[in-house]
Parts: C-alpha cells; structure tokens; sequence
C-alpha cells in the first residue's frame, strides 16, 4: 500500500442524533493507545442505522488518506475527502498499520 485513499478501522459507538440523516459517535485508536472520537453522518461511513442498542460497538471502514507509511505506523488523514475531524478538532493521526486497508485491494498496510 503506498500513499493516497486508504479505509481506516473505526467503532460506531453510540446515534447520537436520530434525525434525518442519523450521526453517529466513532472512535479508533491512535498509535500512542489514544481513544480518538469523532462524530459523523452514519451514510458517509458507509453505515446504516443499527437495529438495537445492543448492536454496538459496531466495526466500519471509513475513508481517509495516507499520508506517510513508517515502521511504527500510518500516518492518515480522516480529513481527506470528507473533511471529518475529531472532537478535538484534529485531521491527522498516526495508527496502527493493521487498522489501515488499501481502498482498492481491502489488503492490510504493509509498514515493512
């Protein structure tokens, strides 16, 4: 996997608003095993809306962009394309390299 589109490994949480179009609160972990929260519209991660409570945590894929690949891990962009940010206000977190797939091949990145 080099640089460009790539899916990250998120949990859907918890609806926080079940309003048209229904949002969502997700997190990952960073690579320092920070909890890092955003919120976002369940379509643009790709979800629908879970049946029941006891569904979560719920596992997605949400798109981001690698930014730089090193032997601790992924640089991404959760920015990048759909301007998502964390609660904080952050765009660019290092992760794990498991946590990141190749948009096109599904296959892992490979930090070798």
């Amino acid at each position: 996997m080099g640089l460009g589109m790539a899916l990250l490994k998120v949990s859907l949480t918890k609806i926080i608003d079940y309003d048209f179009p229904t949002w969502g609160e997700f997190e990952f972990i960073d690579l320092s095993g920070n909890i890092c929260l955003f919120q976002e519209k369940l379509p643009v991660i790709g979800l629908e809306e879970p049946k029941s409570a006891a569904s979560y945590p719920l596992g997605a894929f949400m798109e981001c962009t690698v930014m730089a690949i090193s032997k601790s891990g992924v640089l991404v962009d959760i920015g990048s394309p759909h301007r998502i940010e964390s609660v904080d206000g952050k765009t660019c977190f290092w992760v794990a390299s498991e946590t990141v797939l190749d948009q096109e091949t599904k296959i892992p990145a490979d930090n070798r």
